[in-house]
């Protein structure tokens, strides 16, 4: 019976403990986004408050992969991450919303990034036309299928030739009226 109930008090201050350290992360994610988005001019510097959330922001997700702002804080990183020019990082943590989260409504947005990070930030038309075409045929439904797919079709165009082809577009739609 003592046995039981140490048992049982174990298990509940194992549980308290892990309790106040998500809300620990949650408190310093909602200070440090406070930080964030108060000064426009914070810079990524190696200890800046953006470093320090992103890093909240995974260890969250990791330490409680099944709630609901996992999946929110994963995107947020990679979010960030694209922001401060930390490209690879940011597609790894776009990669692991699609894996973690495939159901998630942020899901599609993490392979649409990748493939327009691919493409913009990146230059690997390659991997930005897979990931276009991922995109394309695992949400033909969704609101950026069309963007997708007009990016597939302009993949490696620069823009003086992009230019000249929505001009020669707009002149042939002129004069069919």
């Amino acid at each position: 019976m003592k046995f039981r109930i140490l048992i049982a008090f174990s298990l509940l201050i194992a549980f308290a403990s892990c309790e106040s350290n998500k809300q620990k992360l949650q408190n310093n994610i909602s200070a440090n986004e406070k930080k964030l988005f108060a000064d426009s001019m914070v810079t990524p510097n190696e200890d800046s408050v953006v470093k320090i959330l992103v890093q909240d922001y995974q260890n969250f997700a990791k330490e409680n992969p099944t709630d609901s702002l996992a999946s929110e804080y994963i995107f947020k990183a990679a979010d960030l991450c694209k922001n401060i020019r930390k490209y690879k990082q940011a597609l790894d943590l776009w990669s692991l919303e699609q894996e973690k989260y495939p159901t998630s409504k942020r899901a599609p947005y993490s392979l649409f990034l990748q493939a327009f990070t691919y493409e913009t930030d990146m230059n690997d038309t390659a991997r930005a036309r897979k990931l276009y075409q991922d995109f394309i045929n695992k949400y033909p439904q969704h609101p950026l299928t069309a963007s997708a797919k007009s990016s597939m079709d302009n993949l490696g165009i620069s823009p003086e030739e992009l230019i000249k082809k929505f001009e020669e577009k707009n002149k042939e739609a002129a004069a069919k009226k």
